[in-house]
This record gives C-alpha cells, structure tokens and sequence, in this order.
C-alpha cells in the first residue's frame, strides 16, 4: 500500500489534536525519564521509572480511546500544504537563535551551552568543586538532557546538533497546535503568534526621554527590560534567550487549553504540572490557573464514569512522587551558597524578593506614586490594553475563551505583585503560559471582531508590539551576516568559567545553577559521587 499526497489532501483537525496531545506528553516527558535514571540512586530510580512510564501508558491510552471531539473549533479540514507552510516562520526563527550554534546567539547562550558541555562530560549528578567546597548542578535541566545523552554517545558536536532538532521539534509542534486551534485561519494564527509582543517600544520610548529616543530605540536589539521591575516577554525573545522556559510553558499550555475547551477527560492535568517542575518551576506555576480552570470553570457534564481499575490511579500517584523529587531537588538552593564558597567577595547587589512594594519598599509618598505609575503602565501596555479590546468584544470569543481570558489577565496582575531572582524571573518565567493563552485569543477573536474602532486598536496594539521581534530580528541577522557560516560549534567550557563572562553578576549567575549538595535530595535519594 502507497500513500500519496495529492493538492487536494486534508487533514482532520481533531485527528492532529489527538496525534499533538501524545506528542506533546511524550516530549515534555522524556527529558524527566532520564533525570529519573541519571540522578536517582538506582532502586529509586527503578521505581520512579515503571511509575512514570506506566503512567504515560495509561494517559496515551486514555488520549486514543478519545471520541469525537466536542467544544469550540473543532470540526475542520486543514489542507496539507497549510500544515507545512505553518511550519516555516518559527522554524526560521529557531534557524538563527543561536540554540546549538546555529545563528549568532546571545550572551546567556554561553550560559547555555556551558550547561550543556557539562551534562555531556561530567558524570551525573554533575558536581562541581569550589574554592569553598563542592557544589551541585541544580537547575532545570530537562530541556538540555536529550541532547546530553547524544552528547555522551557522539561527542560535543553531535550534542548542539541535537540541542537544535529537539528546539526544532519544540517549535513545530507549538506551530502544529496553533492549526489545531485556529484551523480555517493557521496561517494568520502563526503569523500573529511568532511576532506578538507587549507594547515594549512604547513603554520605551516614555520610559527613556532621552534627546533623539525614536533614534535610540531603533538601535537596540533587546528592548523588553523597558521596565527594569518587571519583564513580561516577547514570544521571539522566548526563543532567542530562555528556550528552556519558553517551549514548556507553550507546549504545556496547548495541551491543557486543548483538554478544557474540548471536553478532554484524560486526567492529565497534574502529571503535567509535575513533569514542568523538570522544565521549569516558575512555568509549572505559570501553568497552575489553567489546572484550576479545567478542575473548577467546566460547563459541561463530566462523562458517566468508566468502572474503575487498580491503574486508575498511577497518573495520579505518579504526579505526586514526581512533584517530591522535584521539590526536593530545587530545595537544594536553600540557603544559597555564600559567595565567598565561589571564590569571589559579596556582590554589592543582591535580589530583593517577595511582595513588590514591600520588597523595595518605598519611603515618600512621591514614590508610592511612582511606583504604582510603573505597575500600571506596564500592566497597561504589556496586556491589559489587549484584554480590555478583547473584553469588550466579547461575541468574538465563546464563554470557555472568554473565561481563560479572565483568568489569564487576573493572574498577570495578581503575579506582577511579586518578585523573585535578581533579574524577577518569577514573572518572567511564570507569566509564559498567560502570554501563550492571551496571544492565542488574539488570533481565535480576530476574525470576529467588525468594528472599525476595535480593530484599529488592535492594529496599534500589534504594530507598537512588532518592534521587539523585529528589532531581535534584525540584530541576529545582522550579526549572521558577519559570520562565516550558520553553524559554528560552539566552545565547550564549563559552567564555572561561562559565568565569569558576567563580570560583577558573576556569583548571582553561579548561584542560579548552583546548590548545596548536603540537603536531602543528594543524601536520600541522588546516586553517590565520588
């Protein structure tokens, strides 16, 4: 028997989303399989294992036993040559971001290939020794692990390549669901997601009143720090810098998305939010309301219940051991390891965490005022001038949107109150999933939206946005065009010595990636190192 694809070939949206949805469990859930077998001593790594893999079974098997899809948006064809075409955009962005050494790159790839020289060298756990003692790699290193275990078998350079196809397989499938969700508009959908953005140059251009400022920003290549309290990202600065946040928090909001608007009963929920811990902390609590959502906003009767069996309830324990390991291993940062340990004296600076206004608390009224102006300009211009739009045209979007579009704007405003790590990657990181949700209603109530006024203002909203892409845009290229080729294999140093490219942030860095190795994780339940 010979397949063939004709101009003429289809593809059913609801067959993809059930393809998509075994993808995506089996590409968040990888990397944490060989956590599980490279850190854990080996009988706790045994058990972990047939769990987790048991638990993807029953999860695969309950997403191919799904029925015809109900909910919204649904019932469409997609012409093949639309699912390739839909592929292209963040493919070429991926081509030039630097991840694996393909295209010029930023300074935090340094960090990131560093991490990634060092998980294919060293032996796991990777431990480092110090000037003070030893030192444990602790980060989330789920997105780096595939690319390791080619790294070990065939050497540095195989490992950026992998590094790359599993970054290219991450943009693909996220292009793939975006078809899912808007198949009569894929296109467009693709398009409005790989450039969408908060108003950055905007905030910009009010935020630095310098002489010839339109000049001056014209001349950046980053300007999402506008606001140095808060940094809500651009999807391409997503890409171009933190890979390792960006396609989790993407991946895993689609799926969820997917399992509330369509009716989805696979219990996926919480193995979800215990896989992100691997990816990403700040992601696995981005990701949260959307798991309250589904738990508590359903308006259609949850199926009879099927009659229960003795693996009714892996998915389940599985979420739970998965979340205590994971916990047990970040808790390795507390309390972070002095600096001097690092050989280097105290930074002059060091992060100021917890409620916003109290974590630098301001002491004259003119500064309460200017610090509540900062919150709500950047609140404003990062996404609450879109909700607002999108909530006054609210017949473009069916009641289950309108809901995610609620909690999804609640949750940024609720998540900007506070603060974490020297540069606030709580909210860069944990906003990820309600930016993936806001842009994706963009692309869904865009085709309904009639008035004039309205679409004009989402016209400015997305022009003034387009600056940020399109700045990091014409940086990467610009550099490209300097480089001899756009593959260079990237230098192989390790993360001890990257991080002294930051200079003065040189101990803030270390202490990102950095733990204690005496805590319970490494005592209890890592393998011995020598």
């Amino acid at each position: 028997m010979t397949f063939t694809i004709s101009v003429h070939t289809m593809f059913s949206a609801q067959r993809l989303a059930v393809a998509l949805s075994l993808l995506t469990l089996g590409y968040l859930t990888l990397p944490v399989l060989v956590f599980l077998a490279g850190w854990l001593w080996w009988p706790w790594a045994l058990a972990l294992t047939a769990l987790t893999v048991t638990a993807f079974g029953i999860l695969a098997k309950r997403i191919l036993a799904t029925p015809n899809l109900t909910g919204v948006r649904v019932d469409a064809l997609v012409p093949w040559h639309t699912l390739l075409f839909s592929l292209l955009p963040l493919s070429a962005i991926t081509l030039i971001s630097g991840v694996g050494g393909y295209g010029p790159g930023n300074i935090d790839w340094v960090k990131h290939h560093a991490v990634l020289y060092d998980l294919t060298s060293q032996p796991w756990p990777v431990i480092y020794s110090l000037p003070g003692g030893r030192a444990a790699l602790v980060y989330n290193v789920a997105y780096y692990l595939p690319a390791a275990v080619v790294g070990k078998a065939f050497g540095w350079a195989a490992a950026n390549h992998a590094l790359f196809a599993t970054t290219l397989l991450g943009a693909w499938l996220v292009s793939l669901w975006l078809v899912v969700f808007c198949p009569r508009h894929a296109l467009l959908a693709v398009g409005v997601f790989t450039f969408f953005s908060g108003m950055d140059s905007l905030g910009f251009l009010l935020h630095f009143p310098v002489p010839h400022r339109i000049d001056f920003l014209l001349h950046q290549t980053h300007i999402d720090w506008w606001t140095a309290a808060w940094q809500l990202p651009s999807h391409l600065t997503g890409i171009f810098w933190s890979p390792q946040h960006t396609f989790a928090a993407w991946l895993a909001t689609a799926l969820l998305l997917h399992v509330y608007w369509r009716d989805c009963h696979f219990g996926v929920e919480w193995f979800l939010i215990a896989l992100l811990l691997f990816w990403s902390p700040f992601v696995a609590m981005g990701a949260l309301p959307f798991v309250w959502v589904i738990r508590h906003m359903r308006t259609a009767p949850m199926p009879e219940a099927a009659p229960r069996t003795r693996w009714d309830r892996v998915p389940a324990l599985a979420a739970i051991a998965l979340a205590i390991v994971g916990i047990l291993f970040y808790a390795a940062h507390y309390p972070e390891i002095p600096s001097d340990q690092f050989g280097v004296p105290q930074p002059a600076t060091t992060p100021a965490n917890g409620f916003f206004f109290a974590a630098k608390p301001p002491t004259q009224p003119s500064e309460w005022s200017a610090a509540l102006q900062d919150y709500v300009i950047c609140a404003a211009l990062e996404f609450g001038l879109l909700a607002m739009v999108l909530t006054a045209n609210r017949h473009a979007l069916v009641p289950r949107e309108r809901r995610v579009l609620l909690v999804s704007t609640l949750f940024l405003l609720g998540l900007m109150l506070f603060r974490y790590g020297f540069y606030n990657d709580l909210v860069m990181r944990a906003s990820l999933p309600a930016l993936f949700a806001l842009s994706l209603l963009l692309v869904l109530a865009l085709p309904q939206i009639r008035t004039p006024a309205s679409r004009t203002i989402i016209a400015l909203i997305f022009a003034f946005g387009m600056f940020t892409p399109l700045l990091s845009i014409r940086g990467n290229v610009e550099s490209l065009s300097r480089a001899p080729s756009l593959w260079r294999c990237p230098q192989g140093i390790h993360l001890t010595v990257a991080a002294s490219h930051y200079r003065r942030d040189y101990p803030l860095v270390l202490a990102q990636y950095l733990a204690r190795t005496e805590n319970i994780f490494f005592r209890v339940f890592a393998k011995s190192t020598p």
